[in-house]
């Protein structure tokens, strides 16, 4: 039997409504997020193995012990030790690695007690994003950081940084920059200094910003150089008051820096 035209109108109108309902049911199954979380555990999953399962906007909670591994972070997460500080440590098995290195904007890493490695944590020189809270580095390899010079406020702020018990090595190291909004760089532990290795650091931009260096601050270079002003004609200053500017080798303020036994 033939079916009418009404018929086949109607049939024609169902299925291209079937056809249209299915494509915003996929197009929403597909771009639908829900945030995850992964746990490590010192029994289970290593914290590398959980940062390389999660996706951006995913939590990895950290149960207490001591981690042997060397942690980059390399998306948006929160990696949170669950017992605090004081009962979740990540030791860097590696001299050559950083204890924990961070290469994307919007981390948040609390809880965590950072040793051994090469530096305890390193933020990448384009990082502009990062959170920091209850985190203890102490007895690293070589420096305790290595920061981006709009975060060294608010990290060195919100970090406890320990001397080595050497009394060698006692660094927060700078990365190469731009300064375009005021700041200040805090004073460091009694025994850490900051560290300019072969860098520039520029202060300049349209909001004329002044990097202020607190009292009591201790710097040490090894050829690097401060630029005031960009070249676009742009201005910025440095504040300094009872500051101390010096050379890598100079062991007589902030202990041996360098680790070697060659002084000015």
């Amino acid at each position: 039997m033939r079916q009418s035209s009404h018929q086949n109108k109607s049939l024609r109108i169902i299925t291209k409504l079937h056809t249209t309902f299915l494509f915003l049911f996929l197009t929403a199954s597909t771009t639908l997020s829900i945030a995850a979380t992964h746990v490590a555990s010192p029994g289970g999953n290593t914290i590398s193995e959980c940062v390389s399962l999660a996706v951006a906007g995913d939590t990895i909670e950290i149960e207490a012990g001591t981690y042997h591994e060397s942690v980059v972070i390399d998306k948006a997460l929160a990696l949170i030790g669950l017992d605090g500080s004081g009962n979740t440590t990540v030791s860097g098995p590696d001299t050559e690695l950083d204890v924990i290195t961070v290469t994307a904007d919007d981390v948040d890493l609390s809880g965590l007690t950072l040793i051994g490695g090469r530096f305890g944590l390193t933020l990448s020189e384009t990082i502009t994003s990062f959170q920091l809270s209850d985190c203890v580095i102490s007895e690293t390899g070589n420096s305790q950081m290595q920061l981006p010079v709009s975060l060294v406020n608010s990290v060195v702020n919100a970090a406890t940084i320990v001397p080595h018990a050497s009394g060698e090595l006692n660094s927060v190291r700078i990365h190469s920059g731009t300064i375009t909004e005021s700041t200040t760089w805090p004073v460091l532990p009694a025994g850490i200094v900051y560290f300019l290795h072969e860098i520039t650091i520029t202060v300049g931009g349209p909001s004329s910003p002044v990097l202020t260096l607190a009292p009591g601050t201790l710097i040490k270079n090894w050829r690097s150089n401060f630029i005031i002003g960009t070249n676009a004609g742009n201005p910025g200053g440095i504040m300094a008051d009872n500051v101390v500017f010096t050379s890598l080798r100079d062991d007589t303020v902030g202990g041996n820096t360098s680790g070697d036994n060659n002084s000015p």
